[in-house]
């Protein structure tokens, strides 16, 4: 019988703190039902159309609007990428929540730096948000200091702060001939020499040698064997007269000289070198358009005949 008592009183014991347990309990629930009366959790939007994210939030009584739009190499183009409030947030029904959609992955496209200068060309890297790589120079006929290339290629999609490597033009490189010997020899032999050895004829003085014959080579400046970069220029002393001097006055002869440019798109100059009884000489030169008929007058003595240059280029000759 007592232990009857005992086991009564443990049980009235066990449901009166069930009781005020679940008492307890609802009292909470009640408290947190007026304190977040009318609240509901925000949706996770992100990764959603924006279709789909119009119902889900119409189901959760919220409202969206489209804030803008922003680069993200994950979420796929015009699907959210960012939301506020974040998800799961506790907020009020008809809350508008602020959405931001993915524009993509944001392409870096290297810009082309073909053929520009290097200043131009670095500039050009560097306003697209690209870095500068490596310069390397290579001997070409393109302007020096001009891109030949570049690494990354133009229009390829790269990442942001992506290097990207120079091949750049030293110009031409330079050519070397060594000057030969031109003491003794004639005049208008040694200038076609000069010009296939890529050379320039300088300064041009005339002496007077009567052991020489006329238009012989006296003396040149730099000597021969002198190692020089093509376009140099060389100097010569020619000799004007041949045996001895006299009086050319009664062969003296004035001709009239005619002669027609070639066709082409660009002017040429003509250059007239006479070789008359009284050496060798330049009589004329001048640039003239394609097609055009010159005319003048040239004055000599006894045989002459006369030297026609197109652009430094001998390609005719004429007797009187």
């Amino acid at each position: 019988m007592r232990k009857g008592k005992v086991f009564n009183f443990i049980l009235i014991v066990f449901t009166f703190i069930v009781l005020i347990r679940g008492l307890f309990l609802g009292t909470i629930y009640v408290i947190e039902d007026y304190f977040n009366k009318g609240e509901v959790p925000v949706p996770d939007f992100v990764g959603m159309s924006v279709n789909d994210a119009f119902k889900t939030a119409e189901k959760s009584k919220l409202k969206l609007i489209i804030k803008g739009e922003m680069f993200d190499d994950f979420i796929e183009k015009d699907r959210v990428t960012r939301q506020d409030p974040y998800a799961n947030a506790r907020v009020k029904k008809g809350r508008i929540i602020d959405l931001f959609l993915s524009k993509g992955k944001k392409q870096n496209i290297t810009p082309n730096t073909i053929n520009l200068k290097l200043n131009e060309a670095e500039n050009l890297i560097l306003s697209n948000n690209f870095s500068l790589g490596k310069k390397s120079y290579i001997f070409s006929p393109i302007e020096k200091d001009r891109i030949i290339s570049q690494n990354p290629s133009p229009g390829i999609d790269s990442r942001e702060g992506q290097f990207v490597h120079f091949l750049i033009s030293n110009g031409q490189a330079k050519e070397f001939v060594i000057l030969p010997d031109f003491l003794g020899g004639n005049y208008v032999k040694v200038k076609d020499i000069l010009l296939m050895l890529g050379l320039n004829v300088g300064t041009v003085k005339y002496d007077y040698d009567e052991s020489k014959e006329a238009g012989e080579i006296l003396m040149q400046d730099p000597v021969s064997g002198k190692r020089l970069e093509k376009g140099s220029e060389v100097n010569l002393k020619v000799n004007k007269f041949a045996g001895n001097r006299k009086s050319y006055t009664n062969n003296k002869k004035n001709i009239d000289f005619v002669y027609q440019i070639p066709e082409g798109i660009i002017e040429k100059e003509l250059k007239v070198i006479l070789i008359d009884d009284m050496g060798i000489r330049e009589v004329h030169r001048k640039k003239y358009e394609p097609g055009y008929d010159v005319s003048f007058k040239i004055t000599g003595r006894g045989k002459m005949k006369a030297l026609i240059y197109i652009d430094n280029l001998k390609i005719d000759e004429a007797e009187f």
